[in-house]
């Protein structure tokens, strides 16, 4: 479902950030307890996830499984600058930059290295009608790899990978007409990219080039997703503040 050079951050990816979090539409609040309704935890293939906020926007995503955690910091706006990720088999940093239209445009990865910070990768997203190009650098500026996301109705449709501009696979997606709790904030498009992390529904089916998974839910009194079963019999669970 995601793409990412590990499986830990794919998996934060599904996740998060995927992660559940509903925006305010008054604006950020100032309040110090976490907000009902908004993400507590997701469990993910045996991992869980935890999500804390401050003034309405996650501050915090703790790992149980790795030890891992993220803290999220944001500018005056609620606009996402920078997530430092605090864990025991690594440490690291995401810079976040926007383009005129206050749109991600590009997240530069550093890893900690005896407590100094060095580029490791960045990533450029490129806007053109309804589609977004997400493109892989190395630190010395050479193109990694890409690849593009189709938009219909707030949700992600198809996605397509490239490789030296040759296409290397096509990835097609249905969703219900449900609110999804993982799309909440530009860090989970990010380094974690993925089409139920920012797409406004929840994902019922995914088409690979050689495989096809099938998604069920079941949901709260508010519409929410409590529990996703799928045909290759993973279990994943949500809960709520």
């Amino acid at each position: 479902i995601m793409r990412k050079k590990s499986k830990y951050c794919l998996l934060i990816l599904s996740l998060i950030f995927g992660s559940c979090m509903k925006k305010n539409d008054s604006g950020i609040s100032n309040t110090s307890t976490q907000p009902k309704g908004y993400l507590k935890s997701y469990s993910y293939i045996g991992d869980i996830f935890n999500f804390t906020y401050t003034n309405g926007l996650i501050s915090r995503v703790d790992e149980t499984v790795i030890g891992t955690t993220f803290h999220l910091f944001y500018n005056n706006s609620g606009t996402l600058t920078q997530t430092l990720q605090d864990g025991v088999s690594s440490t690291g940093k995401y810079n976040y930059s926007y383009n005129a239209d206050n749109k991600l445009s590009q997240v530069n990865v550093y890893t900690d290295s005896e407590n100094i910070y060095k580029l490791q990768n960045f990533e450029t997203f490129t806007y053109q009608d309804s589609t977004i190009t997400l493109t892989y650098y190395y630190s010395n500026g050479n193109e990694e790899s890409s690849r593009k996301y189709y938009f219909s109705n707030g949700n992600i449709v198809k996605e397509e990978g490239y490789y030296k501009g040759a296409r290397t696979d096509s990835i097609f997606y249905k969703f219900d007409n449900k609110k999804n709790p993982l799309a909440f904030s530009e860090w989970i498009s990010l380094e974690f990219w993925h089409a139920q992390a920012v797409s406004k529904n929840n994902i019922t089916s995914i088409k690979y080039p050689n495989s096809d998974i099938e998604f069920w839910y079941e949901y709260n009194s508010d519409g929410l997703p409590t529990k996703q079963d799928d045909n290759q019999g993973h279990i994943c669970t949500y809960e709520y503040y």
